[in-house]
């Protein structure tokens, strides 16, 4: 009897009582050995079921790894009663080709191990000439047999291993074909029972599954350790309130509390709320836990173990902590920009009352579309407008030098410089009047936009001053030119003349006394040369006061006499010349500069 009917008899328990009688000894012989064999094939089933159902037991309860796989292969192994129990990982290559590699092996003794052979290491499968073998097992399928019975080069390249007899089963981790693990015979041809093949499936799949739970398990721990590394050095404070207590604290909620983490999780979180606002974290945390709908993120004062106030910006969710609800808060530091935002609010209202205070038009305008974007009640009372008349105007429709405006406001934006200062400018009214105004201006970037703020003031009543001052101080300066004119004229009429009849008479007061004439001469001559200086400073006094030519000759000619009494009084050649002089009229300044 075939070893093949003995297993079909053994599975199917097909044994029959038959009558008694007697047989030739070789009958007796054989049957003794066919009772024998098939108790072993009954023992190693046994055996293999045992060992399956271990191995299935251990895999489902602990992690996959190198020092429990092991064992679990070498009990197979002596139940199955086979030369070489191993697992094979696929992966795929760098270049797109599928390979696989032996990642574990046990074997029996006198067998050749085969880990360290250099060809089970990312052999590629359809270039090794294994394509039949992904075929069947990428389809969940068994390859098992004699080794002389395969194709070439299957034969040749197990034959290598000392193989005989061959049974691999795959393993699948969810959908994907992750490898296989596989049974070899290196003393017998052996026949495969149907409880080796069913023992090698399960445990084909019970590594699939335990490959698969290893591979979650380690993903979940990376994500915990993120979710660690995340969390305990995060900037925000992360928190777990439940019941009214505080579950869960990172180590910046820690510090920011001065507690300890173990020592947070026994007291309430309204603890390190500010008194002003426990009713609205409470009102906030009641809603939360309802499913109610909740605002925005919102801020509330924390309160430290040392009374430190802390504003700090919640951001909650509803969770599920230990099977209950729970609110996880992501608790933001906002003390910074909380004070940043007071002063910023602080410094606003000075702006704002500044703005509306100011006794010039302060208005801001857009640098691109040049529309108003403010304006302050000093704006809307110079140029009378509404505020809202006002906003939809640019600064084109209240300049009456529309090209200069243009000009001066590109040169705002384009200038380094901060200020601008233009000291006039016409504008125009509601009405349509017209009036001067000096200029203020400087650009700043609001919203990511290029603005413009200038100040504008009313120069109208200062010229209108500056003109009066100007004619006063042109009468004034008449006034004192014709007091030069008359003093000019004394000089010359009058003091210059009496001078002369001064000198005449002393040259001529001795002509009918040649006695004391002659006495008195030198006397009489240094006294003449003395009156003569006199009469020549004086004139000299007079002119300076008030060219007489001037209004006689005009001005040319008396600037040609002046250069040739200079010529002639300090022997200097001056060569004078003019053009378009003739026929000059020059107004009272200008002759007046000159």
């Amino acid at each position: 009897m075939s070893a093949k009917n003995i297993y079909r008899r053994v599975e199917g328990n097909t044994f029959e009582s038959r009558p008694y009688q007697f047989r030739y000894t070789e009958d007796l012989e054989l049957e003794h050995e066919e009772r024998k064999l098939a108790i072993k094939l009954l023992r190693r089933r046994d055996d293999i079921l045992k060992a399956v159902h271990l191995f299935s037991e251990r895999f489902l309860r602990m992690p996959l790894t190198e020092s429990s796989i092991e064992p679990i292969l070498e009990i197979l192994g002596h139940a199955a009663e086979v030369s070489r129990v191993y697992i094979f990982e696929n992966k795929t290559r760098q270049d797109g080709v599928l390979a696989t590699s032996q990642r574990y092996e046990w074997v029996a003794p006198g067998i050749k191990p085969q880990l360290d052979n250099s060809n089970l290491i990312e052999l590629p499968w359809l270039e090794a000439g294994f394509g039949r073998w992904v075929d069947s097992l990428g389809s969940h399928e068994l390859i098992y047999g004699h080794v002389s019975e395969f194709p070439e080069p299957e034969s040749t390249f197990l034959s290598d291993q000392d193989i005989i007899s061959i049974m691999v089963a795959p393993i699948f981790v969810g959908k994907d074909w992750w490898g296989f693990i596989g049974f070899d015979d290196c003393r017998t041809a052996r026949e495969w029972s149907p409880v080796e093949i069913e023992a090698l499936k399960t445990a084909a799949n019970v590594l699939g599954a335990a490959i698969q739970r290893t591979q979650a398990e380690k993903a979940l721990l990376e994500s915990e350790k993120k979710y660690r590394l995340v969390v305990d050095n995060a900037n925000e404070g992360i928190v777990i309130a439940q019941d009214g207590m505080l579950k869960f604290a990172n180590p910046t909620a820690s510090e920011w509390s001065g507690h300890a983490g173990n020592t947070l999780k026994t007291q309430s979180f309204l603890d390190f709320v500010h008194p002003d606002d426990r009713e609205l974290v409470m009102e906030n945390y009641l809603k939360r836990l309802a499913g109610e709908e909740m605002p925005s993120p919102y801020s509330f004062k924390m309160v430290d173990r040392n009374g430190n106030i802390r504003w700090v910006h919640n951001n909650g969710v509803l969770v599920e902590w230990e099977g209950r609800p729970a609110t996880l808060n992501f608790l933001l530091d906002n003390t910074e920009r909380k004070k940043a935002m007071d002063a910023l609010a602080e410094s606003e209202e000075k702006y704002r009352q500044l703005f509306e205070s100011d006794s010039d038009a302060v208005m801001i305008f857009d640098a691109e579309t040049r529309q108003f974007d403010d304006a302050n009640p000093a704006t809307l009372d110079l140029f009378g407008f509404s505020k809202a008349e006002f906003m939809v105007l640019t600064v084109e429709d209240i300049s009456a030098e529309k090209d200069k405006t243009r000009t001066s406001v590109d040169k705002i934006i384009q200038e380094d410089s901060q200020g601008t200062k233009i000291p006039l400018r016409f504008f125009k009214r509601k009405d349509g009047s017209i009036f001067p105004g000096e200029i203020s201006a400087g650009r700043f970037i609001a919203g990511n936009r290029k603005k413009i703020i200038g100040a504008v003031r009313d120069i109208t009543d200062r010229l209108q001053a500056e003109e009066k001052i100007r004619a006063l101080n042109q009468q004034l300066i008449k006034a004192q030119e014709n007091e030069r004119n008359r003093i000019a004229g004394y000089l010359h009429d009058h003091v210059a003349q009496d001078l002369s009849s001064l000198k005449i008479s002393l040259e001529t007061l001795f002509d009918s006394q040649p006695e004391v004439a002659h006495a008195l001469e030198p006397k009489i001559s240094e006294l003449s040369k003395i009156l003569q200086n006199s009469i020549t400073a004086v004139r000299d006094l007079s002119y300076d006061l008030r060219p007489p030519g001037m209004d006689q000759l005009g001005l040319v000619r008396t600037v040609n006499q002046y250069c040739e009494d200079f010529s002639e009084k300090n022997n200097v050649s001056v060569d004078f010349y003019t053009a378009g002089m003739k026929g000059l009229n020059l107004d009272f300044d200008t002759e007046i500069n000159l």
